[in-house]
């Protein structure tokens, strides 16, 4: 039995790859810190889920935790880490998904002495871990046997970190079918309900965080007044986040319907579908990008920051454009290059397709991740 470890309950991008992984696999178990959509997800797949909270103060560390935090969480910590072992000793595999789940798997396995891989999805430096917590992630990461990197960016700063585990580089996987053949109708539907003008659309997808950096497309917004930008996505972990969130909507208010706010949805097939162009605005380096896959998926030219993980999904010039993180200018440019050139957007968006389609396939990163795990499993 491989057993899957996730802290949260709620729908990311690391989720939504360990659900692709889970479900094309027979023998798997999901468990989660906390319940939500997540787990929703999984039971919709019928991939077993047991949920096992982390209460208190140990439920409340980010990772841009500081010490004192970390040390306030300890005593909420004992009667799970026994839990977890528990279900680890089932398990031939325990597959660590998040740097919480790995942090509590490498303590727990101290017990449970099972093969442990992590799937690192974030950069480690200090753009995104706190000095204590990426001491802490560096050090759990040691006690696995295998760490998957999501791109050759993460495995590049993970070794740069100091990370000596073997690396497996696998990106994420994505089935084509799912943006391929969108009903009329629902295009249709949605493009009567949020674009009655008829404007060209440019979308960014993503949750609601500072360093996603949707404030970016809205700064661009202003110097593109014939075009409606839609941002889909919410705030989802931090006091941070939906703070952020009441930002970008005061940013946006003097532009009336022209920046429009659509939440979390799950029909982001369609949304693609019915834009002109998606956008990916990081101020910080991207660990992978799956925004991007899905819209080249869906057909559409994308302009993505130039940094991390996305320049090894967009090809600059032929399937959309790369421009420097934060810099409104640059991104205003190539919006307005693309949106006045209908040619140009069937190029790059039929070349991002058939790149997104030989480069990302499920099937292929679902192959290649189970071989990966059942090499572990006979260890066990």
């Amino acid at each position: 039995m491989t057993l899957f470890v996730d802290q949260t309950g709620q729908l990311g991008g690391a989720e939504l790859c360990l659900a692709d992984v889970a479900s094309g696999r027979a023998d798997s178990r999901v468990l989660l810190f906390s319940d939500g959509p997540f787990a929703d997800l999984l039971r919709e797949r019928n991939v077993p889920v047991e949920i096992l909270p982390l209460k208190g103060s140990a439920a409340r560390v980010t990772k841009q935790a500081g010490p004192a935090a970390l040390l306030a969480s300890v005593p909420g910590l004992t009667a799970h880490l026994a839990a977890l072992s528990r279900r680890m000793k089932e398990a031939d595999v325990v597959y660590l998904n998040t740097a919480k789940a790995l942090v509590h798997g490498a303590a727990a396995n101290l017990i449970a002495r099972r093969p442990l891989v992590f799937h690192l999805h974030d950069l480690p430096n200090r753009e995104h871990f706190s000095r204590a917590n990426l001491a802490i992630l560096m050090a759990a990461a040691s006690r696995v046997d295998l760490v998957i990197a999501n791109s050759q960016a993460v495995a590049d700063e993970y070794g740069k970190a100091g990370g000596r585990t073997s690396v497996a580089v696998v990106p994420n996987g994505f089935d084509p079918a799912r943006y391929a053949n969108i009903p009329a109708e629902a295009i249709a539907s949605v493009s009567s309900e949020w674009n009655p003008h008829r404007r060209p659309v440019v979308s960014i997808f993503g949750r609601i965080a500072r360093w996603k950096g949707q404030h970016v497309l809205i700064e661009a917004a202003r110097q593109i007044p014939e075009a409606t930008f839609r941002i889909i996505g919410e705030p989802l972990f931090t006091d941070d986040d939906r703070a952020y969130a009441r930002e970008l909507q005061t940013l946006a208010q003097p532009m009336g319907d022209r920046v429009q706010f659509l939440g979390f949805r799950t029909d982001i097939p369609v949304l693609m579908a019915a834009s002109d162009i998606v956008v990916h605005c990081s101020t910080a380096p991207e660990p992978f990008g799956r925004v991007l896959v899905e819209a080249m998926l869906s057909g559409k030219p994308v302009i993505a920051a130039d940094a991390g993980g996305p320049r090894e999904i967009v090809k600059e010039g032929v399937t959309g454009f790369l421009t420097p993180p934060g810099d409104v200018n640059t991104l205003a440019d190539a919006l307005r290059k693309v949106l006045a050139d209908a040619a140009l957007r069937e190029r790059m968006g039929q070349a991002g397709r058939e790149r997104a389609e030989r480069r990302f396939s499920l099937s292929a990163v679902r192959q290649k991740t189970n071989t990966l795990l059942d090499r572990l499993s006979r260890k066990a």
